[in-house]
């Protein structure tokens, strides 16, 4: 059996199968890195990595190549307890580097950091990088514990530098950063204020953005905060509605307001829209807000709905709501401008080829009574209507 096979066989057998297989072997059969990196893959557990690491000779020995590359493949179920016997086979000399627990930050759970911080990781300093691996791993709970161990000054007090707080303001929960900030005033980070209130807009939390607003403030970037709110926190899930409330953060400090430009940034987005519906209910609807909002069935609605009569029922607003209906399939909008505007809406050729995407589509309005349709039919309209 060459080292291929038993890699293989490593890599899905339980710990029975794998005591059978290493029995069978000839006592000078070597188990390479390879071995270790399968068994460390096996689903089953840890079990035939334990069988493995009880044959003292002629077997890869457990240093911090194979504690990088072997425990952090293993899946998460078994990490620990993987991560247990790897640390108990350690040789004379062995300690936990900068680079294993760079490791552990990124890819396991608080267990498994921990477990190695109590295993040598307390007897080397924590650096940057270290951190940041945690941080950009959204990895709430190996902070928390770092922080913790900060506290307990069992470790130097931690490099919470820019490049950490960037990033914790996009990715960590507020009550993480809570904690960061608690032993950092505000004051030390006064330089890169601006750039963690935008992080803060991507973050999927609102409480992040309310954490920052508590303190004494500079001039907010207004505008770099809304274009991160404005395209990556769009639609009608989870994160439009945090979108909805770090707007009405904004608002409550008196920075935004309610206006037409505010509803062409986040028409498409639902609990915005509808939020700025309510705070202004005179609020002007542009065109832009419209084309907008029809990318979005459901804002297209709520539009619809609340200022059906205040619509600009102009040509780029027909090109947009039969686009989308055509891509879509879904018409309750288009029926229910063509039904409110009747003769008004602007019929054009851009309009029909839009709607000759399908022939539903083209039929909804060919069939609509009162429509000015241009006769005879554009060549491109018919040409797309047949193919279909």
């Amino acid at each position: 059996m060459d080292q291929e096979f038993i890699a293989r066989f490593a890599k899905y057998a339980n710990e029975t199968q794998m005591r059978i297989l290493l029995s069978k072997l000839n006592t000078d059969t070597p188990l390479t890195e390879i071995v270790l990196w399968e068994a460390a893959r096996n689903e089953e557990g840890a079990g035939a990595m334990r069988q493995i690491l009880r044959r003292q000779e002629h077997r890869a020995q457990v240093n911090e190549d194979v504690l990088t590359e072997v425990a952090f493949e293993t899946s998460c179920s078994h990490a620990l307890e993987m991560m247990e016997i790897l640390l108990d086979e350690q040789q004379a000399g062995f300690i936990v580097t900068h680079k294993i627990l760079c490791k552990a930050a990124s890819l396991h759970e608080k267990d498994v950091f921990e477990i190695l911080m109590n295993n040598g990781g307390l007897q080397i300093p924590i650096i940057e990088k270290l951190i940041l691996c945690a941080v950009e791993a959204n990895n709430d709970d190996v902070v928390s514990f770092l922080l913790d161990l900060e506290e307990k000054t069992q470790i130097d007090p931690l490099p919470i530098t820019e490049w950490v707080l960037l990033p914790a303001m996009r990715n960590l929960k507020p009550a993480t950063l809570k904690a960061i900030l608690h032993r950092r005033p505000f004051t030390q980070v006064s330089q890169v204020s601006d750039k963690m209130f935008v992080k803060s807009c991507y973050n999927k939390s609102a409480g992040t953005l309310l954490l920052l607003l508590e303190p004494p403030h500079n001039q907010l970037p207004v505008m770099e905060m809304i274009q991160a709110l404005k395209y990556h926190m769009r639609g009608s899930g989870s994160l439009g509605q945090t979108a909805t409330r770090k707007v009405q953060a904004l608002m409550d400090e008196m920075v935004i307001k309610a206006d037409q430009e505010l509803l062409e940034d986040f028409a498409d987005n639902t609990y915005t829209l509808e939020f700025l519906l309510q705070r202004n209910s005179t609020i002007c609807i542009t065109e832009q807000a419209v084309i907008r909002a029809a990318a979005h069935r459901d804002a297209l609605a709520i539009l619809l709905d609340k200022r059906l009569e205040d619509i600009p029922m102009s040509k780029g607003v027909m090109v947009a709501i039969v686009e989308k209906a055509a891509c879509s399939g879904h018409f309750a909008g288009l029926r229910q401008i063509l039904t409110h505007f009747g003769s008004t809406v602007p019929i054009t050729e851009k309009v029909l080829v839009a709607a000759s995407a399908t022939l539903d589509t083209l039929q909804l309005l060919l069939q609509s009574p009162g429509l000015n349709i241009p006769l005879p039919l554009p060549e491109k309209v018919v040409a797309n209507a047949t193919m279909e």
